[in-house]
């Protein structure tokens, strides 16, 4: 949406709304927006036509990113490409004044002089990338952060123990290596552990796991379910699966047939990602086994998902089980707190016990 800051006369203005790119003093904008405005293209003087149009960006000189965490649950990658067309010199000059243009304009030097604030309520290495890459004011940068006490844990009503678990990798290791290490140990450690011989169901029932990467999701499910078809030796599919699969690009019909197959029994594994919980919030009943893949970006989302546990009998209890990496480190910060979080890296155990 463009907004233009017109004066009527001296002593009032009017503002318009749904102006020209061009001709706005303020854009409003997603960044999936700005992502398809740029991919439309644009025609020269000579009707060329040019592939990438980022000439509304090139005069920008105050950026707003409003929600930062919010778009970390969208694609990310929408938000850096906008920041890397901004202030590139432009393609046609629009009928620009050149007599009016500043001098840092004119030697390229726009992108220094340019403010930029981002407001999130949680900061993760994808905004701390932003910034460093593409912030880079010559005045300088603030940083305003909140200590992290106690997390988002004591907000547990439930008595549960809560076991994390640190997958065994280094710091330094590169992000995709980490999560090859958690792909590794859920499938020799955590797998075995939710077979269940007895009975007619193969997995071991009311058990829920928590996925926040689409891309995790994807790759725990295929490999459920070859496990499942190495065991029973039927030709399986997500629909004939004992296991549900829940996902952002599942259908409504599809998110309440599976949580009722669920909650009744006839399900007794339910494999969710983030992001649907995330965008849905729903209620999920029936839950007395709980796995966390992987650590999920917003504080508030780990107590609403043990909140949801129910407890179990006393031959098999209800419990919860979390998985993290260095990687998680800011993550896990929001949830047990900034003085447990360094004891939870610098100590020579793996496995730590909350109740």
């Amino acid at each position: 949406i463009g907004v233009a800051l017109n004066d009527c006369d001296e002593s009032s203005s009017k503002l318009e709304i749904f102006t020209d790119l061009y001709e706005s003093d303020i854009l409003i904008a997603s960044p999936l927006a700005v992502q398809l405005t740029i991919n439309k293209g644009m025609k020269n003087k000579k009707g060329k036509k040019i592939k990438e149009n980022s000439d509304f960006l090139s005069s920008i000189e105050i950026c707003v990113v409003d929600g930062a965490d919010v778009m970390l649950m969208q694609n990310w990658s929408h938000l850096s490409n906008t920041f890397e067309k901004l202030n590139l010199a432009p393609k046609v000059d629009h009928g620009t004044d050149f007599s009016r243009l500043m001098p840092q304009f004119i030697h390229g030097l726009s992108h220094s002089w340019r403010q930029n604030i981002v407001i999130s309520s949680i900061l993760e290495p994808e905004i701390n990338a932003l910034i460093r890459e593409h912030c880079n004011n010559q005045a300088g940068l603030i940083r305003l952060l909140r200590d992290y006490k106690d997390g988002s844990i004591c907000q547990v009503a439930l008595q549960i123990q809560q076991v994390f678990q640190r997958i065994p990798c280094k710091q330094t290791d590169l992000p995709f290596k980490q999560d090859e290490e958690r792909f590794t140990y859920f499938k020799e450690k955590v797998c075995p552990s939710l077979e269940h011989s007895g009975g007619n169901s193969w997995y071991r029932s009311h058990t829920a796991i928590y996925v926040p990467s689409y891309f995790d999701y994807i790759r725990l499910r295929n490999e459920l379910l070859r496990r499942e078809k190495s065991k029973t030796g039927n030709d399986l599919s997500i629909g004939t699966s004992e296991a549900v699969f829940v996902c952002e690009y599942s259908r409504r019909s599809e998110i309440q047939r599976s949580r009722a197959r669920f909650f009744s029994g006839k399900k007794p594994l339910l494999v969710f990602t983030g992001r649907a919980h995330f965008f849905n919030r729903f209620q999920l009943r029936g839950i007395q086994h709980l796995i966390l893949f992987g650590l999920p970006l917003h504080p508030q989302i780990y107590p609403e998902l043990l909140n949801m546990i129910e407890k179990g009998n006393g031959i098999d209890p209800a419990s919860c089980l979390v998985l993290y990496t260095p990687k998680e480190k800011l993550a896990l910060q929001r949830i047990v707190g900034r003085e447990r979080t360094e004891r939870m890296f610098k100590d020579d155990k793996h496995t730590f016990m909350f109740a």
